[in-house]
């Protein structure tokens, strides 16, 4: 149940406190050998993995010994894991918090708070969790569902002025969201209704997903009502799924980039699709941004001892800006730029990297 990352006892960076930062990075986030520990979902997606490896990886760079304990999306696990780990009597400098849901993970932040900082990571923290959370670093769901949805907007608007012929005046759109009860997919889909409220698409079907797997499953369930009352888009949780659904319309003779235009809320699976035309676009959420970010706030929040308030909202911008060294604020969120159509692929680049970097090559 327990997942160590680094040497064999869990821990990374034996003799830390002598090593300092790396060059390049702020003296003044001197980690000094603290231990961070570090819960989170498995690496089952290229996200995970690069999530994962990022975040120790820079964490080490600041001077800090990394502990990885992973669940598999499974939040009874992660609280048993949780009550296994508060047993050793291991005293991190803080924990970084990625819950399997934010809901259900409650009562273990609880826990960990009595022991050290919780900073919470890619899905939103509960108003019943906000006082065990020192504060939040990574991405704002409902931002992301905001983006996607105004790439699908503005696909749309392209379509009607091209005098492509939609199957209903507002365009018939099927559904694929993340997996229920998941925060990131309750908050996703409330972004995307928000921003096309006043000019809604025709849902005529949706599903739960997890992975590609359930992207291919469920479109093939969907296909007879697809084929039968017509589909113009599709709008995914994210590019993994949608690419299992790519997968069912192709072997079904619907041709993704012709027949349905589709739109995905975060690419890490590569930059083909996106660049072929089969996707329409997606929002450049990167896995090693949000993980950079993440590490970044520990070490600025435990070098500061302080957070200020309101969200610190990361700029947009080509080359990577310098980190911070003041106080995090209690949400640090990342930048969620669109990609919209072929042509941006070549171009498009986000703190120096490029759209195949971003989206995992």
């Amino acid at each position: 149940m327990l997942a160590g990352c680094g040497n064999d006892d869990g821990d990374s960076g034996a003799d830390g406190a002598s090593q300092g930062v790396k060059d390049g990075l702020p003296p003044e986030l001197d980690g000094k050998g603290q231990l961070v520990t570090i819960f989170m979902l498995s690496g089952i997606s290229p996200f995970l993995t690069d999530w994962q490896k990022t975040v120790v990886q820079q964490l080490e760079d600041l001077n800090f010994k990394t502990k990885v304990i992973t669940n598999e999306r499974d939040p009874a696990q992660q609280d048993q894991q949780v009550q296994q780990y508060l047993a050793t009597g291991e005293k991190p400098a803080a924990f970084i918090w990625w819950p399997a849901s934010s809901a259900a993970g409650v009562n273990s932040t609880k826990l960990l708070s009595k022991v050290a900082p919780v900073i919470q990571t890619n899905q939103a923290v509960t108003p019943e969790g906000k006082e065990f959370i020192t504060l939040y670093a990574g991405v704002d769901d409902v931002t992301n569902g905001e983006v996607s949805g105004q790439i699908l907007l503005n696909a749309r608007e392209n379509d009607i002025a091209a005098g492509r012929q939609l199957h209903s005046p507002e365009g018939n759109i099927v559904m694929f969201n993340g997996p229920d009860g998941y925060q990131g997919s309750i908050d996703r889909l409330q972004g995307f209704t928000d921003v096309t409220a006043s000019d809604p698409f025709n849902e005529i079907a949706s599903s739960a997903n997890a992975n590609a797997d359930d992207g291919y499953k469920n479109a093939t369930a969907l296909m007879p009502k697809l084929k039968s009352e017509g589909v113009d888009y599709l709008w995914s949780f994210n590019q993994s799924i949608a690419s299992g659904a790519i997968k069912a319309l192709q072997q079904n003779g619907i041709i993704p980039g012709k027949d349905i235009t589709i739109v995905d809320g975060s690419c890490s699976i590569g930059s083909e699709t996106y660049a072929s035309g089969e996707s329409y676009g997606t929002v450049l959420q990167s896995a090693v941004i949000e993980a950079q970010v993440v590490a970044d706030s520990v070490a600025r929040y435990l070098s500061t001892e302080k957070v200020e308030s309101g969200d610190e909202q990361l700029e947009n911008s080509a080359e990577p800006p310098p980190i911070p060294t003041t106080a995090p604020h209690e949400r640090v969120l990342i930048p969620l730029p669109p990609l919209e159509g072929a042509e941006a692929v070549a171009t498009e680049k986000v703190w120096g990297l490029t759209v195949p970097v971003l989206c995992a090559q």
